[in-house]
């Protein structure tokens, strides 16, 4: 082999690792849009919070858009007058800390998640944006709030939306999935 080659294969390499790299950074500032909304109203670095969870689940949503999921990326710290959010920077990168005081929340029971009951929570700042929790966490957010507890209503403002069009999604490309393992085991029978 070479010199030509091999600088030429470093070249093809290097070539090839920006430009997946690149696509990669793509994909991810653009999945952070919504995230960035936030950002620019709730923003502030991270602080020592008084108690925090890890490990939690959050949907993002803004209407008009897809709702994004962070399964198990979101960090929650509890403060004195306001909840911090934190998404792990290794699997969501370009998504900075948020601090939401605890009057700018309004939430109300929602049927988002197929196996738990969630909450869905907007913001007196941005009300067309939507975050939706599993109600253990509010609960857990609630409890170790005293000075402005966030208040949850069991009714559903006109303006939240069920997420019916998620479901027929799922369910649909679940009957395709169960219907395509079907056929190919059937086929792979002759």
């Amino acid at each position: 082999m070479s010199l030509a080659d091999i600088i030429g294969k470093i070249m093809t390499g290097a070539f090839g690792l920006a430009f997946v790299s690149a696509l990669l950074a793509f994909v991810y500032k653009r999945h952070a849009m919504d995230w960035d909304r936030l950002v620019r109203v709730y923003g502030r670095p991270w602080q020592t919070p008084l108690v925090e969870r890890r490990f939690q689940n959050l949907v993002l949503y803004s209407e008009g858009r897809f709702a994004k999921s962070y399964a198990s990326l979101l960090t929650i710290g509890l403060y004195d007058q306001g909840l911090g959010l934190r998404l792990s920077p290794i699997f969501a990168p370009f998504h900075a800390p948020i601090f939401i005081p605890y009057t700018d929340i309004q939430g109300w029971k929602q049927i988002w998640y197929v196996n738990a009951d969630s909450v869905e929570l907007a913001f007196s700042k941005l009300p067309d944006m939507r975050l939706i929790m599993p109600a253990d966490q509010v609960d857990w957010i609630k409890a170790g709030t005293t000075h402005a507890p966030i208040e949850i209503s069991d009714t559903r403002p006109a303006h939240g939306h069920w997420p019916s069009a998620s479901y027929a999604a799922a369910i649909a490309s679940g009957v395709m999935a169960i219907g395509l393992i079907v056929f190919l085991a059937f086929s792979g029978m002759r």
